[in-house]
C-alpha cells in the first residue's frame, strides 16, 4: 500500500522510485515459480538467469517468443494468487495509470515496468477495470495539477484502447 500511495505523489522522484521498487517486486513475485522451476529441471542450463539450451542444441525464436508471452500472462496469475486480487490489481492499474505521466522518466519506467508484466493490453485492462476506474476518477478529482493531468491523459488512452467498453464502468462512478 504504501508504494501505490507514493506511485501518486506531487514529485515525480517519489513517484519514480516507487514505481521501480515495486515493479522489482512484482517481477520477483511473478517470476519466482518459474525461476525455481526452470532450475530444479535440469532441461537447461542456467546462464545469466535465463535458461538456455545445453551446447550443440538450436533454438527455434518463434517458441521462444510463444513462451514469453505464455510466462507473462502467467504472471499476472501468480500475482494474483501471491498478492490477493485485489492488491495485485490496483498495483497493475497504478502502473498503467503511470505511463501517461507528465514527467518523461516516470512514463518510460511505467511502459518498462508494464511490457515485462502485461502481455496483452486491453485484456487486461478489461479485467482491472474497476480498480482502474476508481483511481482514475480519484486523479481527475486531484487539486494537484499534475495528478489532475496524469488521470486525464489516462482516461483519454483507455477509451483508445476500449472505446465504448470503458463508458458502462466511468458512468457509475459518476453518479
Amino acid at each position: 500500500p504504501s508504494l501505490t500511495e507514493g506511485m501518486f505523489s506531487e514529485k515525480w522522484r517519489i513517484r519514480q522510485s516507487s514505481l521501480l521498487l515495486l515493479g522489482d517486486l512484482l517481477l520477483l513475485i511473478g517470476e519466482a515459480d518459474n525461476a525455481q522451476r526452470a532450475i530444479g529441471s535440469g532441461d537447461g542450463v542456467m546462464v545469466n538467469g535465463k535458461v538456455g539450451s545445453a551446447v550443440g542444441e538450436s533454438d527455434d525464436s518463434d517458441d521462444e517468443e510463444e513462451g514469453q508471452d505464455a510466462a507473462r500472462s502467467g504472471t499476472v496469475g501468480k500475482l494474483r494468487t501471491h498478492m490477493g486480487k485485489h492488491w495485485a490489481e490496483s498495483a497493475l492499474a497504478a502502473i498503467y495509470i503511470l505511463r501517461t505521466d507528465v514527467s518523461l522518466t516516470v512514463r518510460q519506467s511505467a511502459g518498462n515496468v508494464w511490457k515485462q508484466l502485461v502481455s496483452n493490453t486491453p485484456r487486461l485492462l478489461t479485467e482491472i477495470m474497476d480498480p482502474l476506474v476508481s483511481r482514475l476518477v480519484s486523479l481527475l478529482s486531484s487539486t494537484e495539477p499534475d495528478l489532475a493531468a496524469i488521470g486525464g491523459k489516462a482516461l483519454g488512452e483507455t477509451v483508445k484502447k476500449l472505446g465504448d467498453r470503458v463508458l458502462p464502468a466511468v458512468v457509475p462512478h459518476q453518479w
